[in-house]
């Protein structure tokens, strides 16, 4: 009798969480919260269930209980790497850097081979200008990665640039290329790292490039132009700055697909 209230109260709260998780994708988070607390209830030792509702939290932007919910997944289940990872991704995105930054040197405490938490904490330490750190950490990822990633080159490559490191930088972009071919963003990123050099050759090859996988990029269009101008003879010397895009800042960030979520699954809940 008690084996069979057992695998019912399983069965109850699977039923649960995966309501949970279409509430969440549809965007109905008070449903959502309903359903993982459902959970909780019926099993106080669900880390699971607490490390989906901190996802409900997260994009109801209460990050007090964000915060809470985690570190009880956590306590119930320190090993869980996802769950450090998933926070320190979350607390990323918010732009809660120091917070983040903890949490990855928790991860890599628990796990020192976990590429994941070497990458984003690479990515806060970039974000803070702190360019020599985010090449350290990338380096860490990119050794501890089971197999290349072109995201971790193409991170680094941007850390370079903003060293002024263009050889290194051409280097790790040219990386993340044969990787990935057909992301326009690493033709645009090698391309403004051949500027800086006045490899000017070089950089329209690379626009033609990335505009053949997105002929709609107007800041490629326009940078092609600008090296065609400057590869006539009496024109020929190095531009003292790139081309700005479109509503660029003075300090440049990251794109978004820079950045990408820790490979993970809670029950479908953070697959957005």
């Amino acid at each position: 009798m008690s084996e069979k209230l057992t695998e019912c109260q399983s069965a109850a709260e699977q039923a649960l969480l995966e309501r949970g998780a279409e509430f969440l994708k549809n965007g109905d988070y008070d449903a959502a919260v309903a359903s993982f607390s459902g959970v909780v209830r019926l099993n106080p030792c669900n880390d699971e269930a607490f490390a989906c509702r901190a996802l409900v939290y997260c994009d109801m932007k209460d990050y007090g209980a964000c915060d809470r919910d985690f570190q009880a997944a956590i306590k119930l289940n320190f090993k869980e790497i996802r769950y450090y990872n998933l926070w320190a991704y979350v607390c990323y995105k918010a732009k809660r850097y120091n917070l983040a930054a903890d949490i990855c040197r928790s991860a890599i405490r628990v796990n020192p081979n976990c590429h994941d938490a070497y990458h984003l904490l690479g990515r806060v330490c970039y974000a803070l200008c702190e360019y020599e750190d985010a090449v350290s950490q990338f380096d860490a990822a990119i050794k501890h990665a089971p197999k290349p990633v072109d995201t971790y080159y193409l991170n680094r490559g941007m850390a370079y640039a903003d060293l002024e490191r263009y050889d290194d930088a051409i280097s790790d972009y040219t990386e993340a290329i044969k990787l990935n071919p057909e992301d326009a963003i690493l033709y645009t990123s090698r391309a403004l790292a051949y500027y800086r050099t006045g490899r000017y050759e070089d950089l329209i090859s690379d626009c033609t490039k990335g505009i053949k996988i997105n002929p709609e990029d107007a800041f490629l269009h326009a940078m092609r132009v600008r090296a065609g101008e400057l590869t006539k003879p009496s024109r020929w010397r190095l531009a003292p700055a790139a081309p700005k895009q479109p509503g660029a800042s003075r300090k440049r960030r990251p794109s978004a697909s820079a950045v990408r979520a820790p490979f993970t699954s809670l029950g479908g809940a953070a697959k957005r």
